[in-house]
This record gives C-alpha cells, sequence and structure tokens, in this order.
C-alpha cells in the first residue's frame, strides 16, 4: 500500500487546537441550518427519527430556531400542514423509506417550496435515481449534501450509532447470511464519525474475533476512498493521527451482567429509564405529588460530578453540598429549624419550603431521590452478597485476595427465593464466563437449585455465540491480568470491596495508551501514518510530539474540579474505542478514567447503551 506522509514536514511543537466531538458536531448541524438562506427568510426542517436524535443530543431548540426555522416537523408523519411559501431542509438517513415518505410531500399536493436535501451519509445511485424520477421532486431541489453525520454525541467522550438492531445482526447464527452486511453498515456509521472528526485512524481490532476484523478492514476501505473522492475536501489530521481500536463483545462478555456500584451505571441497571429520561416524584409544598420527567444528562451540571462515583460517595457528596448551601443560605437556614444533623427526609421537606430555589431545590431533591432510592433497593433487595460473589468470581479471588469457592457462593444465592430470576440468570452466566464453562451435570444441578426454566436455559447456552466456552476447561477467565497487584484495584486505593473488577476496556486502552498492547492480538489493519521525515507518528505511548487543544466543556465544574476534571490540553493524539454490539456504563467511565490518568482525549462509542438485562435481553434473540 502507498505510504501516507504527514502533511507538514516535522512536527509542530505547539499544541493542535481540537474541538471536543459535541462541540463539533453542533457547529456542522448549525452550518447546515445556517447556509439555507431563502428569500422568505423563514424556513422549515423536516427530519427522521435518528437525525432528531443527532440534533437533540448536540444542538437546543432556540439555537435551531433562532436561525429563522419556525417548526421541526417528523418525516414519517404525513401529511403534514402545507407551508409552500417556505424553503424546507430535509436532514435524514439515506433510506429507501426515508425517499419514499419525501417523494409523498409532493405526490399531488404541494407541502413547501424549495427543497434543501442533507443526507447523513452516503447516497447510493439506486437512491439518487428513485429522487430523478420525481419532477416534482427534482424541480425544487435547489441543494442536495451528504454532510457525514450519523452518530450522535451521547455524552462529551461517548458516541452512539443508535441502532439496537446491531447485536443480533452480528452474533445471532440464524443471521449469519447477513452478517457482512450489517458490517458494512456499520463501518459507513463509522466512516461518518471519522470525517466529522477530521480523524483518519491508525485502526486495530481484537484479532480472531468474529466481526472486529471485517469492520475494520470495511472502514479502512471507506476511508481511502472517500480522500480519493475528486472536489472532497476532506483533509484529516495526519501530523498527530489518532488510533481507533475495534473490540469484539467476545473480547469481555462478563461486564455487562455484573453488578456496578458507580451512580450513573447503578442508576440504569436498577431504576426504570427511557433513554436518559427519568420520572422524577416530588411532594409539592402543598403536600400534593407531581411527576416530572428530567433528564440525567451533561445539562445538569451536578451530573457529571457524580456520575463516575461509588454510589456511596456520590449521595455523600450531594448531601454535603445541600448541607453547605443550606448553611450559607438564610433562608434555607431558617427552613433547616436550626438543626445541624438534618438526614436525608429532613433534607428533601426543607428543600419544599424554599420555591425561591426552585431550579436549585429540584436538583438536589433528584440526586439525593436517586442516591436514596439506590442504596434502599441495594440494601432491601438483597444485593450486597449478590455483588460480593461476582466480584469474587470475576477477580479469582476475594477482598483479602485469598481463593474463593464459587459453587458454595452460589448454592446459598441461588437458593434464595428472595432473589429475582433474573438476577439468578446472571450470577449462572457469570459462573460460566468466569470458570471457563462447567461440567453438564454441575451446571444442570446449580440451574435446578436456582429453578431455571428451559427457556433461559436457553439464554444460558447463548452465550457460546460470543465466544464463551460451555464445557469447563482447564484455564480460568478472570479479569486480574498476569500483573494481579499491578492491575486490579488495590484494597488501599479503593477502599470498597463491591468495586474491584474493572471492564477488560481500560486494561486495553491503558496498554495502547503506555504501548504494550500486544501487536499480534491487536494488529493494524495499516500502518501508522509517517512524516515526510521518516519518522513514525506516536499512536500509543505518552510521549507523543504535539498536544491537542479543545475548550473546555460548557457544564464544566466551577472551582478546584474545574481545574481537576475540566484538562483542556492533551498529551497525545485521540484515542477511539469502538465497542461492537453495546457499551456499559462502567466502559464509558473507564474512557473518562484514561483520559485523566494519561492526559488523552479517549472517545468510546457503540451502536447502543448496554445495561444488565437489555443485554441478558439480547442474548436471548440469539437462540
Amino acid at each position: 500500500a502507498e505510504l501516507l506522509v504527514a502533511v507538514e514536514a516535522s512536527f509542530s511543537s505547539q499544541p493542535v487546537k481540537m474541538p471536543g466531538m459535541k462541540d463539533t458536531v453542533r457547529e456542522r448541524i448549525m452550518g447546515m441550518v445556517r447556509e439555507v438562506n431563502p428569500e422568505t427568510q423563514w424556513k422549515v426542517m423536516v427530519v427522521d427519527k435518528v437525525c432528531c436524535k443527532i440534533i437533540s443530543a448536540a444542538v437546543s431548540l432556540s439555537d435551531i430556531m433562532d436561525e429563522n426555522v419556525t417548526i421541526i416537523e417528523n418525516l414519517e408523519v404525513s401529511p403534514r400542514q402545507p407551508m409552500p411559501d417556505m424553503d424546507a431542509i430535509y436532514f435524514m438517513q439515506p433510506t429507501a423509506s426515508n425517499i419514499q415518505w419525501l417523494l409523498k410531500d409532493f405526490d399531488g399536493r404541494t407541502t413547501y417550496g424549495n427543497i434543501h436535501l442533507y443526507f447523513s451519509s452516503h447516497l447510493d445511485d439506486q437512491l439518487l435515481d428513485m429522487i430523478k424520477g420525481a419532477p416534482a421532486v427534482l424541480r425544487r431541489i435547489k441543494s442536495l449534501k451528504e454532510i457525514n453525520l450519523e452518530f450522535r454525541p451521547y455524552e462529551s467522550q461517548v458516541f452512539l450509532m443508535d441502532d439496537e438492531s446491531s447485536f443480533r445482526n452480528l452474533y445471532a447464527p440464524s443471521l449469519e447470511g447477513q452478517r457482512a452486511q450489517e458490517q458494512a453498515r456499520l463501518a459507513n456509521k463509522l466512516l461518518t464519525l471519522c470525517v466529522t472528526l477530521n480523524e483518519y485512524p491508525c485502526i486495530r481490532y481484537s484479532n480472531g474475533t468474529t466481526n472486529a476484523p471485517q469492520i475494520a478492514s470495511k472502514l479502512q476501505d471507506r476511508l481511502d476512498a472517500f480522500r480519493r473522492i475528486p472536489g472532497t475536501d476532506w483533509r484529516p489530521n495526519e501530523d498527530s493521527q489518532s488510533t481507533m481500536l475495534i473490540l469484539d463483545r467476545s473480547v469481555d462478555p462478563l461486564c455487562p451482567l455484573m453488578h456496578e456500584y458507580t451512580y450513573q451505571a447503578m442508576i440504569n441497571d436498577l431504576l426504570e429509564l427511557d433513554g436518559d429520561r427519568y420520572k422524577h416524584t416530588i411532594q409539592t409544598a402543598k403536600g400534593d405529588s407531581e411527576t416530572h420527567d428530567v433528564l440525567l444528562n451533561e445539562n445538569d451540571p451536578v451530573w457529571p460530578k457524580l456520575r463516575h462515583m461509588f454510589i456511596a460517595e456520590a449521595s455523600s457528596t450531594v448531601t454535603e453540598e445541600f448541607k453547605e448551601f443550606m448553611g450559607k443560605n438564610k433562608t434555607a437556614g431558617m427552613a433547616k429549624g436550626g438543626g445541624g444533623s438534618a438526614g436525608l427526609k429532613e433534607m428533601s421537606d426543607a428543600l419544599r419550603e424554599l420555591p425561591q430555589y426552585r431550579e436549585l431545590i429540584q436538583k438536589y431533591s433528584l440526586h439525593l431521590d436517586l442516591g436514596k432510592t439506590c442504596l434502599d433497593q441495594h440494601r432491601h433487595g438483597g444485593l450486597e452478597p449478590v455483588a460480593r460473589a461476582e466480584q469474587d468470581m470475576a477477580m479469582g479471588e476475594d477482598a483479602d485476595g485469598k481463593a474463593v469457592q464459587p459453587v458454595a457462593q452460589l448454592t446459598t444465592l441461588l437458593s434464595d427465593g428472595g432473589l429475582s430470576p433474573m438476577i439468578k440468570l446472571r450470577l449462572l452466566m457469570i459462573y460460566m464466563i468466569t470458570q471457563g464453562g462447567a461440567r453438564e451435570q454441575d451446571r444442570k444441578r446449580l440451574m435446578d437449585l436456582a429453578h431455571i426454566s428451559s427457556e433461559e436455559e436457553q439464554v444460558i447456552l447463548s452465550i457460546q455465540h460470543l465466544g464463551v466456552s460451555l464445557t469447563k476447561a482447564p484455564k480460568k477467565f478472570s479479569a486480574l491480568r498476569p500483573e494481579k497487584t499491578a492491575r486490579r484495584r488495590k484494597a488501599d486505593e479503593v477502599s470498597y470491596e463491591l468495586f474491584r473488577f474493572r471492564p477488560m476496556v481500560y486494561f486495553l486502552g491503558q496498554d495502547l495508551l503506555e504501548d504494550k498492547l500486544s501487536r499480534d492480538e491487536y494488529p493494524w489493519i495499516k500502518d501508522p501514518i509517517a512524516s515526510t521525515s521518516g519518522v513514525h507518528v506516536a499512536v500509543g505511548g505518552a510521549r507523543a510530539p504535539s498536544a491537542r487543544t479543545r475548550p473546555k466543556a460548557g457544564w464544566a465544574l466551577r472551582g478546584k474540579e474545574e481545574k481537576k476534571d475540566a484538562a483542556s490540553t492533551f498529551a497525545g493524539p485521540r484515542l477511539i474505542i469502538v465497542c461492537l454490539g453495546g457499551v456499559t456504563f462502567s466502559e464509558m467511565r473507564s474512557a473518562y478514567e484514561l483520559t485523566k490518568a494519561h492526559n488523552r482525549e479517549v472517545i468510546i462509542g457503540s451502536t447502543n447503551t448496554l445495561v444488565p438485562a437489555g443485554y441478558v435481553g439480547k442474548i436471548k434473540e440469539l437462540v
């Protein structure tokens, strides 16, 4: 293959300004809206469901309305109110169904005046021919562009491609004949990520796995083809080449099953959420109940500070900050009644008496209630011995470093009639993964003990499609790496017995950033780019020759926390981690931990988020 060289003859000694992912997506969307300037001034925006999510993740409704957009319409609702005097911006995925919805808007009626078509990814010739075959549409088109934006910034360092069906398409044996099509589709989506972020990454992948090698190869082909398109103005960053690590879920089938005790992960595991939307019930000053939809995301300035804390730390942090607020505010002090040791309930009662601080009150009230609810479910649901057994099996030892007998632990837990079938199912799956399978008679005995149904047994057996052995092998799976004491969470580092396990993503990212990742197990698709002086760009270790700088996020915490957590300068190129088949909240947390530890921007993403019950449900679909 032709050796690509960096644009610069030598590495710059100055920091390279790199906007954050959310800022980049926002500017791309706003640029699309701003470049449509009809004579009538006002315009309409029509979007499909996927593109609506992309917009919502990065841009506020008021920002779009400020650009003379009168209304944002759902493409899949027809007929809509005709506005023939207004131009319409269509932002949608290039699919046959979306093109049909577009044509329907002008089939025997004039819904809008001029139209401007913006596709989230490549529009193929067949779909283009559908548009050409509709004269009523064709004569109204004033612009047609591919803006390469088929992912959404779920968080500042997390992207999602929003496809819940991908897990089944990638791993179900019955769909093996369609797997290549799914791999190609994901490669197309990842191409839009690279183009939007202005990255031509060095791609590495988990070798010997079902999907990662194929997707990595297809993505490389698409990146090279995109660069060759005549007239393209894409000039990716090459003097500080990023790395993309594509991982198959079989690399870590264990992580999505574990009980995780950090704030964000625990909330998503134990409470009912619709995406990042939570129904929060509060008591008004009059004693009535009110239920509000609240969003648990970075628009809440408290959320980024709490989300990766251990649940006990998160709860105590909110409590202490609220007490500090009560102590500093005279009216709040009066409501407190002079007591200096108010508990969560007393503080929540005091909150209801302070309507003049409504917005702040709602934030404190929300997080006080969330922490209390999670801790109550942990205590009353009997989850502590469950979580301890999970940690012991995953780590291959207990908190004191002593060998464990998982069968004895499981026998006690599976006999507990108070544990839900889902908890027992997760325990059995964790046992099978961590112990490298089990003898059939042992597996049957444990399943009988848990009163596992034949349907649930099939779910357990289906983990073999993720590379898990069902029969006992001599070597056990362990989250401990060969250097045990150096790799695990030590008791003197984190004083929580239930917080010892780390996802494999953390270790792989750490090894890559320290230039220790095995090149046989995680090979490159293509050699890293070299400068014109023949020096390879440092894509692994921390001694990269140039730094990247980007603006601090708008939600950055003030004071000391801002300086500590919102670093604006990075010591080297980006690392982009792709988890095929879904990403867990603990894996998301790992990206932030790696960024903090190595001063490198680490972005992680997948098709969707994974919570334990949802993961079990997806494995069930593989049957």
